[in-house]
């Protein structure tokens, strides 16, 4: 999944830097998704295909998140 996508979809990178991948993990949750875009979670599509976004999908793009270190503090 590119960084567009997850972008797009969470706003992981709307925010303030994450310090470590307890916060991404913190923040790839279904619970704060929802909070944070401001709706419910089965409104918000988690793939190619319009299904809604899972947990399981959240924790992949974690991942992706961490493995490349986007949006962390002392990264371009």
């Amino acid at each position: 999944m590119s960084r567009q996508v997850i972008s797009e979809t969470t706003g992981f990178d709307n925010g303030e830097l994450f310090t470590s991948e307890e916060q991404v993990r913190e923040y790839f949750t279904l619970t704060n998704i929802q909070a944070c875009l401001g709706t419910h979670i089965d409104e918000v599509c988690g793939d190619e295909d319009g299904n809604p976004l899972t947990q399981e999908k959240l924790d992949e793009w974690a991942d992706e998140v961490i493995d490349n270190h986007w949006h962390f503090v002392g990264q371009p």
